[in-house]
């Protein structure tokens, strides 16, 4: 098998005076595990729809290798999609379920069943090749539901939340299990999220949306570290993000801010006097000292919240907003409600959002 490059361009889908999707563009590398992160009615699910053919876009093109296929029927492009409901006949056995695709294609019997047995051992499936779905739990039914889809051999796979009824645990086996997968086959996977845990374990690259539109395409890190708006900063993962005043350059690409009378070194290079947000993840501050030099903020523990492995220390500043600090557990250190604390700010855990990028 091999990957599909896929290139979406100036991608609008209206429903009636409502728009899903304005002017979605990204170009998706061949054999890249590509997801598309967002909360629900965002317009992720609609891209995803239009590349696989079941929604007709309003205007721009759906690029595969090159040929648009934007007008092309669903079953003559070289894509498949699993969905979260699995939508497996009920009264097929395993295999007859893989195999249903197969009738459609010029393959003799004996090459099908080579290529259903292959299909169903990528995903560990053959020794419920004979079994019906009812026979199966969730897991093992969205491992059928990805061999129907990988023995036809598309270029590329596109999976809509498929992942999205299974519980937490099994959740997170298959996310492991599907990147290998696909690393494995070497084809194009397209997912669509609203996990951000999920966008992140398996990405190569992601895009954020929100409102019909992409805020941001990364890696993972580039997302996770580097969000270039307060929306992205906010939905991927948690974040600290606070209003600062800018005191002026600090070289190195670096700007001084100050806080609540007391002024930090931050990542981002803005004039002074301009208004900018402050984005801090949580598990990059310190309230123990270290040999490193840094900023830091005074304030008041305002409560203690244990999460198991991680302990959350929420601190009130002067200013009255409240600053998060997350912690392993076992050197969160004790701390209660009233305690004066300081939080020690790392510059480099420090990023200013660019001037227009505080939506």
């Amino acid at each position: 098998m091999r990957g599909g490059r896929v290139q979406v361009v100036d991608l609008h889908k209206s429903y009636g005076d409502v728009p899903a999707v304005r002017g979605v563009s990204v170009d998706i590398a061949e054999g890249e595990f590509f997801s598309l992160l967002g909360p629900s009615g965002c317009g992720k699910t609609t891209t995803l729809r239009m590349i696989a053919g079941f929604e007709t876009p309003t205007s721009g093109e759906i690029l595969i290798d090159g040929a648009d296929v934007s007008r092309i029927p669903a079953n003559d492009r070289p894509v498949n999609t699993v969905f979260q409901n699995y939508a497996l006949f009920p009264f097929l056995s395993v295999e007859d379920n893989v195999a249903f695709g197969l009738r459609y294609q010029k393959v003799g019997k004996a090459d099908a069943k080579r290529k259903v047995g292959e299909a169903l051992e990528m995903v560990r499936m053959g020794q419920f090749a004979k079994r019906k779905p009812g026979q199966l739990s969730g897991g093992q039914q969205q491992r059928v539901a990805l061999a129907r889809a990988i023995v036809l051999s598309p270029r590329v796979l596109l999976l809509d939340e498929p992942l999205g009824a299974l519980d937490a645990k099994l959740r997170k086996t298959l996310q492991i299990e599907l990147k290998a997968l696909q690393e494995s086959l070497g084809i194009t996977f397209i997912y669509v999220t609203h996990d951000q845990e999920e966008a992140l374990t398996m990405s190569d690259r992601l895009a954020v949306m929100a409102g019909g539109l992409i805020e941001q395409v990364g890696t993972p890190a580039e997302v996770y570290d580097s969000p270039t708006t307060a929306y992205v900063a906010d939905f991927l993962g948690s974040a600290n993000i606070l209003d600062v005043d800018v005191v002026g350059p600090a070289g190195h690409g670096r700007s001084t801010v100050r806080i609540g009378g007391q002024t930090l070194t931050c990542r981002g290079d803005v004039a002074a006097g301009t208004p900018v947000k402050l984005v801090i993840r949580p598990e990059r501050l310190l309230l123990e000292t270290t040999e490193e030099e840094e900023g830091t903020i005074d304030g008041v523990v305002a409560r203690v919240v244990y999460q198991g492995p991680t302990t959350d220390i929420l601190v009130t500043l002067s200013t009255g907003e409240e600053l998060v600090v997350r912690r392993p557990s076992e050197r969160a250190g004790q701390h209660s409600a009233g305690e004066k604390v300081t939080v020690h700010c790392r510059p480099e855990a420090l990023q200013l959002l660019p001037p227009g990028a505080l939506g």
